[in-house]
C-alpha cells in the first residue's frame, strides 16, 4: 500500500485471521511480508468469536488487524478490548463502516482506524481512507484510490448534481482479467478503459459513491440494492448507518422483503437489528423515525445474531422474514370515542380486525403511503385536522387517538348563542316524520336494562333519574313544528320530571311488567321522552327499566346512559359525589355544527346519488310470505341462528383478504340467502350505522341507516 493506507512499518505484525478462501487473507499475509514484518495466526476460531480473536492478539502480541465492520461490532461490545495494549491499527473491510462505531472503539481503545475498500474482482485494496476522530456521525468515507489504482466514476441512474450517486468504476494493474469461462459475465462487468494502455480493462463494481467536498468517495449503496418503496427510491445502506449510531444497536442490516401481502403486494422495508437489551425494537422504531423521512422507516426485527457467511459478512439471504402480525397491544377494546374512530380506519386500511389500542401501524403492515390515506380518513371521520407529521410521530392507535383528543381541544365547537333557534339533526327530521305518519307508535322505543341490588329502595333510584334529566338537556326537549319549520326545545331544570313506577312481581310475570311500558310511544311535542319503572321480583336484583324515544338516543348512547345512571345510584347509596364525566358539548351545539358541515350543495350531491342508487328498486318478493299489509306494521318476530366455529372462521378469513369486516361478510350473505330464496337480484337492504364523526360527538347519537344492494346496482352503491 501506498500513501493513501496505512503505510509499510517493519515494526508491526499482522494477526491473520480470515480463512484462506477470502481474498482479505492475501492482504493478511503478504501486506507484512512485504514490508518486512512478521505474520502471526490466531486461534481457529478467531474470525468468528470476537472472545477469540482478542485472546489471539493478545497472546500473540499483534499490532495490526483487519476486520469487517459486522466482527468490529461485537468486538466494541466486548470489555476484553481495553486489555489489547499492544494493537496499534484497525482496518475495516467488507462492508460500510460508520463513524458512530469508531467512536465506540476508541473509547475502549487507542488505535488508527482505516476504512478500505476493494472487490473480490481487484488485488485486494483499491481505495482507503484514514478514519478521523473529529468525525461524530454518518458513514465513514472509503477515501481515495491507492497507489497504482484509478478510478472512474460515471452518472448513475437518476438525479443529477452535487449529491447525485456516481457508479464506480475500478482502473489500473489490481483489476483480475475477467470471470474464468465466464465470457458473458466478464464482458458485462469488464469494460474497455479508455484512459489506461492498450487492451486495458476497468470493472464495473456496481456500487454506487458520491465525492465529497474534499476529494474522499462515500460509499452509498449497490446499484442492484437500491429498492422503491412506495415510489421512494431507498438505499437501504442509509438506513443501516442511521440505525447502528443508536447506543443500543450491536449491529443491524437492513433490506427491502415482500410485505404481509407477499409477492403481489408492495415491498417494504425491514431492519434486522442486534442489540444489547431484549425489547428495544420500539425505542429503535421511535429512534429512526426522529431522523428518517417516512418512507425510510422500516420495520424493526429483534434478532440474537445475525447469519453469517464463510467470511464473517452478514448472510442478507438467511435473515428470517419478519412478522407482520404485529405485537399484541394489551387489550382490544378501545376505551374512548377517538380510539374506536382510529381503529375503524385501520380496519379499512390494513384489512384486519386483530388491532389493539397499543399496535403499531407500520408492525401491522402499514407503510408511508397509507399514512397518508389515513390521514384523510380520520379527518373525514372526525372532522378534526391531523397531519401527516403528527401520525408519523404517534404510531399506535393510542397515541392517535390522544392526537385526535388534542385536536378537539384545539379546535372547539362553539356553542349557540342564547335564545338560539335549535335545530334538529337529520337522523331527528326523519323519526319526526315517521312518528308523524303513525303518531305515537312504539316502533322506535329504546329500552334500557339497568340491574341493581334489591335493597336499593325507589327514593333512592329516583334521585338519580332526577339528576340525570337535570344534567341532560336532550332528555327535556321537545320537538314542535312552527312557520319556520322544525325546531328543538329545552325545558328549563326542574321543569320536567321522570316519575318512577313501581311494580312489585314475580319471575313469571315480569315480562307482562315490561309490556305495560313497551306497549305505547310517546308525544314528541311533550318532554320528556322517557319513562321508568322499578320491577322487584323477589330476587337479588331489580330491574329499572327506562324507556327512550329513538330521537333522543341510539344502542351507543344507551349504554352511557346506564352507566351514568348507575354511578349516580350507587354514588347516592354510598353518601359520595358521581364520578360522571364533565359534559364535552350539549348535543344541540354538535347538531349545529354538524349541519354546518353539510353545505347545500353537499346535501344536494348526496341526495342525488341516493335517488339514483334506488330509482325504480323493486320490491323484494320473498315466496310463501303473507301478503302484504297496505299500512307499515312493525309486526314480526326473531329468530336466533347459531353458525359454528369451523364455518365462521374461513368465512372471516375471506373477508379480511377481501377488505370486509365480519359485519360486512354477514351481511353479504344475509343478502345472497334472500336474493337465492326470491329468485330475485335486484333489492334493497338496510343496514344501520352510528353517524359519529368527531370524538367528543358521543353522549347522544345522530344514527341512520345505509341501503346495500344484491346486483344490478351494487356496482354504484
Amino acid at each position: 500500500m501506498g500513501g493513501a493506507g496505512p503505510g509499510p512499518d517493519p515494526g508491526r505484525q499482522g494477526a491473520a485471521e480470515d480463512p484462506l478462501t477470502f481474498d482479505a487473507a492475501g492482504w493478511e499475509i503478504f501486506g507484512p511480508l512485504v514490508c518486512g514484518a512478521p505474520v502471526v495466526f490466531g486461534r481457529p476460531d478467531a474470525g468468528r468469536d470476537p472472545a477469540e480473536l482478542l485472546a489471539s492478539v493478545r497472546e500473540q502480541e499483534a499490532t495490526v488487524v483487519q476486520v469487517v465492520p459486522t466482527m468490529l461490532r461485537l468486538l466494541a461490545a466486548v470489555p476484553d478490548l481495553a486489555s489489547c495494549k499492544t494493537l496499534r491499527t484497525i482496518c475495516s473491510a467488507g462492508e460500510p463502516l460508520n463513524a458512530e462505531l469508531c467512536r465506540r472503539v476508541l473509547d475502549r481503545v487507542d488505535v488508527e482506524i482505516w476504512n478500505t475498500y476493494g472487490p473480490t474482482e481487484c488485488s485486494i485494496d483499491v481505495l482507503a481512507h484514514h478514519f478521523d476522530p473529529a468525525q461524530l456521525t454518518g458513514p465513514v468515507p472509503i477515501g481515495r484510490p491507492i497507489d497504482n489504482t484509478r478510478v472512474t466514476l460515471l452518472p448513475a441512474d437518476g438525479p443529477t448534481g452535487d449529491d447525485a450517486p456516481f457508479e464506480l468504476f475500478l482502473c489500473g494493474p489490481g483489476v483480475a482479467r475477467g470471470y474464468h469461462g465466464d465470457a458473458a459475465r466478464t464482458a458485462e462487468r469488464f469494460l474497455p478503459d479508455t484512459d489506461g494502455p492498450p487492451g486495458a480493462r476497468m470493472f464495473r463494481t456496481g456500487d454506487l459513491v458520491r465525492r465529497r467536498p474534499d476529494g474522499a468517495l462515500e460509499f452509498l449503496g449497490r446499484v442492484d440494492d437500491q429498492v422503491k418503496i412506495n415510489g421512494v427510491r431507498v438505499e437501504p445502506g442509509e438506513v443501516e448507518a442511521a440505525l447502528e449510531a443508536h447506543p443500543e444497536v450491536v449491529e443491524a442490516v437492513v433490506r427491502a422483503v415482500d410485505g404481509p401481502d407477499g409477492p403481489d403486494g408492495p415491498r417494504r422495508l425491514a431492519a434486522w437489528a442486534v442489540t444489547g437489551r431484549p425489547g428495544a425494537a420500539e425505542r429503535l422504531t421511535d429512534y429512526l423515525r426522529d431522523r428518517l423521512p417516512p418512507a425510510l422507516v422500516p420495520v424493526v426485527v429483534e434478532i440474537d445474531t445475525l447469519p453469517r457467511t464463510g467470511s464473517g459478512k452478514t448472510d442478507r439471504t438467511r435473515l428470517p422474514q419478519p412478522d407482520w402480525s404485529g405485537v399484541p397491544g394489551g387489550t382490544r377494546t378501545p376505551r374512548t370515542a377517538e380510539e374506536r374512530i382510529v381503529l375503524a380506519a385501520w380496519r379499512q386500511l390494513l384489512d384486519t380486525d386483530e388491532i389493539g389500542p397499543d399496535d403499531d401501524f407500520f408492525r401491522l403492515g402499514g407503510h408511508s403511503l397509507q399514512l397518508t390515506r389515513l390521514t384523510a380518513l380520520l379527518g373525514r371521520a372526525s372532522g378534526l385536522a391531523v397531519t401527516l407529521r403528527d401520525l408519523h410521530s404517534a404510531p399506535t392507535v393510542r397515541q392517535q387517538a390522544a392526537l385526535l383528543g388534542r385536536a378537539s381541544k384545539a379546535q372547539p365547537i362553539a356553542p349557540l348563542p342564547p335564545g338560539a333557534r335549535l335545530p334538529l339533526s337529520h337522523a331527528q327530521e326523519r323519526f319526526w316524520v315517521l312518528d308523524r305518519i303513525n303518531p305515537g307508535s312504539r316502533e322506535y322505543l329504546l329500552p334500557i336494562l339497568v340491574w341493581l341490588p334489591s335493597d336499593i329502595p325507589a327514593p333512592v333510584v329516583e334521585d338519580a333519574l332526577t339528576q340525570l334529566v337535570r344534567r341532560h338537556e336532550v332528555l327535556r326537549t321537545r320537538y314542535e313544528m312552527d312557520a319556520q319549520g322544525l325546531a328543538a326545545v329545552v325545558e328549563p331544570p326542574g321543569a320536567v320530571s321522570v316519575a318512577l313506577r313501581t311494580v312489585d312481581t314475580t319471575p313469571e310475570r315480569t315480562a307482562g311488567a315490561l309490556a305495560e311500558d313497551l306497549g305505547r310511544g310517546f308525544d314528541l311535542a311533550a318532554a320528556p321522552m322517557l319513562r321508568a319503572a322499578l320491577i322487584r321480583d323477589g330476587g337479588p336484583e331489580q330491574l329499572l327499566l327506562l324507556v327512550c324515544h329513538h330521537i333522543i338516543g341510539d344502542g351507543w348512547s344507551s349504554r352511557l346512559l346506564e352507566q351514568e345512571l348507575r354511578e349516580r345510584v350507587m354514588a347516592i347509596r354510598e353518601g359520595r359525589a358521581p364520578a360522571v364525566p364533565e359534559a364535552a358539548l350539549r348535543y344541540v351545539d354538535a347538531v349545529a355544527w354538524m349541519r354546518a358541515q353539510l353545505t347545500e350543495e353537499q346535501l344536494a350531491e348526496q341526495t342525488a346519488y341516493w335517488r339514483e342508487q334506488l330509482a325504480d328498486l323493486p320490491v323484494l318478493e320473498l315466496p310463501a310470505c303473507r301478503e302484504r299489509a297496505a299500512h307499515r306494521s312493525i309486526d314480526g318476530a326473531a329468530v336466533l341462528v347459531d353458525l359454528p366455529a369451523q364455518s365462521v372462521a374461513p368465512l372471516l378469513d375471506l373477508g379480511r383478504r377481501c377488505g370486509a369486516t365480519p359485519f360486512v361478510v354477514l351481511l353479504t350473505l344475509w343478502t345472497v340467502a334472500l336474493a337465492r330464496a326470491a329468485d330475485q337480484w335486484d333489492f334493497g337492504v338496510g343496514s344501520p350505522h352510528a353517524g359519529r364523526t368527531r370524538p367528543n360527538c358521543t353522549t347522544w347519537s345522530d344514527s341512520s341507516s345505509t341501503p346495500s344492494s344484491c346486483g344490478p346496482r351494487s356496482h354504484r352503491s
